[in-house]
């Protein structure tokens, strides 16, 4: 395939592309560290704001598999009115790949090929979605259960995701970057740190309505319980 690019915009669509996939990486592991921990971190999130975190649950798997499909467009897409628009996509960075490589490259470019094709195969549960779902809302989809989307499990994104970062590897010496550590970036997602402020402030909601039960509600303990305040803090 032939592109009207050049050296260096190539390497700023892998950039470009790079950098997507940095951020999809990011946001798939803030949500596994949230959401997939465990089932003691699922009960809390429940126990706080359960509406709020399925909502957050539901809009930021959606973006996942909606990012994962847009990596798997064609090179390119015919838009009506536009003509041919190239589609930033593992399809459109394997093509300049080709036209970047030298003939040494050839097994290198062979290898990213077949990966390509493989991911791509592997995204059609996937495309199911984005395209009667996400995109669209396919009226056969909703109201027929015989016509339901495949579910789309932890271990399939998984999967998905080692592959990606596998073919971004692949890809990088034709544009004269090295490896990427995909899977293990410098910054963390705070859902750690989430996590542990909603325990902290449900674990004083608790002692709160305790001491309420057993103290204000009976004047004597009352009582003592203010002068222990008056006590410690001297008023």
């Amino acid at each position: 395939m032939t592109t009207n690019s050049t050296p260096a915009s190539d390497v700023q669509a892998f950039f470009a592309l790079r950098n997507r996939v940095t951020r999809f990486c990011f946001e798939y592991r803030v949500c596994k560290e949230l959401f997939f921990h465990s089932p003691e971190r699922t009960q809390l999130l429940n126990r706080s704001a359960g509406p709020l975190f399925g909502i957050i649950f539901d809009s930021l798997v959606d973006r996942l598999l909606l990012e994962l499909a847009v990596l798997g467009d064609p090179s390119r897409t015919n838009v009506r009115e536009e003509g041919w628009l190239d589609n930033l996509s593992l399809r459109y960075a394997l093509s300049l790949a080709e036209s970047r490589s030298a003939p040494s490259q050839s097994a290198e470019l062979a290898r990213a090929q077949v990966a390509i094709d493989k991911f791509i195969e592997d995204l059609k549960p996937i495309k199911k979605h984005r395209h009667k779902r996400i995109a669209h809302a396919d009226a056969r989809t909703v109201l027929d259960p015989a016509h339901a989307l495949p579910k789309v499990v932890l271990e399939k994104l998984d999967h998905l995701a080692t592959d990606l970062f596998a073919i971004m590897n692949e890809l990088a010496p034709f544009f004269g970057e090295t490896e990427f550590a995909f899977d293990q970036p410098d910054y963390l997602g705070g859902a750690d740190q989430i996590v542990r402020l909603l325990d902290r402030g449900l674990t004083h909601a608790v002692f709160e309505r305790k001491v309420r039960s057993e103290y204000l509600l009976n004047p004597e303990k009352a009582e003592l319980l203010r002068e222990a305040v008056r006590t410690t803090f001297r008023f």
